[in-house]
């Protein structure tokens, strides 16, 4: 099998459909549109891990799993590059713009408009009351209101009036997901840690494990390719384990990319030095001339996802994605 997947039209179809920031009824596990793991919005390459279902009411069903995201480079509640779209969240920014990181892992821009109240294209409209913000659903998206203290989710309530509601410890980390007072998603911690050791879903405990490794940061411009290496110490997951079941392994390279999940083995492109240093090279020279970088596309990114043992993975040109079989 052979897909060749061009970003410009993959744009088109997620605009068209609205996927990435749901369409229809609301769906917890909404994700864009992929070649493979590989995402046709941001080129970025994803791992996820169920574990298990929460048994919530219908509106609120959802598998809750943890996902591994090759552009992610904050350190979350399960460790460096992973993310749990529920328990992480947030809404956002300042002035004229605010960003919303929904509960399903889609980011939702919003902007303001003349009264002071944030619009988006994805049914929702935010309003600040007092220390909260209060996003509510319009359209096929009415009734819905998520409630944020700050920048943190308290509650999701569903048309039905039923409430999840989000429980913080006192250093902020989430310790619970209940509803109407049911808890069935609980963490715990070892110490100060902002990693959680244990999540248990619906009655099944998972134990989460995680090593400390110096990860270094791959260059993002002309001034990070000249400054060399930059390392920094970071917590990653190196295993999971699902009540009494033999725990999954994860691995990576030094760049902390992912490079094994369990039996799963991924090949990530490390660019040479030389590579990126000639291409920052020239599209500094072009910004200089005040000429467009759109059309540079570099040999190598470090990053990219190469094979993952099911399929190969091609980046010909900027926005196309090649899919062959492994």
């Amino acid at each position: 099998m052979h897909w060749r997947l061009h970003l410009k039209r993959a744009a088109a179809l997620l605009f068209l459909g609205g996927i990435g920031v749901v369409a229809g009824p609301l769906s917890w596990e909404t994700a864009g549109l992929s070649a493979g793991r590989v995402s046709l919005e941001s080129g970025a390459w994803r791992e996820v891990r169920s574990l298990g279902a929460a048994n919530f009411s219908a509106e609120f069903c959802q598998s809750f799993r943890l996902e591994y995201d090759s552009e992610v480079q904050r350190v979350g509640v399960a460790g460096y590059g992973w993310t749990i779209p529920l328990l992480e969240s947030r809404f956002s920014g300042s002035g004229e713009r605010m960003t919303w990181r929904a509960p399903w892992g889609a980011e939702i821009g919003f902007v303001r408009r003349e009264g002071g109240s944030y619009v988006s294209d994805a049914d929702f409209e935010a309003g600040k009351e007092g220390e909260h913000w209060i996003l509510r659903g319009s359209g096929e998206r009415r009734d819905w209101v998520f409630t944020y203290r700050g920048s943190v989710l308290e509650s999701a309530k569903a048309p039905s009036g039923r409430v999840l509601a989000f429980e913080y410890d006192v250093l902020k980390r989430p310790v619970s997901v209940a509803e109407q007072g049911r808890a069935m998603i609980q963490l715990a911690y070892d110490g100060n840690t902002r990693q959680a050791s244990k999540i248990t879903v619906s009655g099944v405990e998972h134990v989460l494990t995680y090593a400390v490794m110096k990860v270094e940061s791959a260059p993002r411009s002309h001034a990070d390719a000249l400054a060399g290496k930059v390392e920094a110490e970071r917590p990653v997951l190196v295993s999971l384990r699902k009540a009494d079941l033999d725990p999954i392994a994860f691995e990576y390279n030094a760049f902390g990319y992912l490079t094994r999940a369990g039996a799963t083995k991924f090949t990530v492109e490390t660019a040479s030095e030389t590579v990126q240093k000639k291409f920052f090279e020239e599209v500094r020279s072009r910004q200089s001339r005040g000429l467009g970088v759109s059309d540079l596309h570099p040999a190598q990114r470090t990053g990219r996802l190469l094979a993952d043992g099911v399929s190969n993975y091609a980046y010909p040109q900027r926005g196309l994605t090649v899919v062959t079989d492994a």
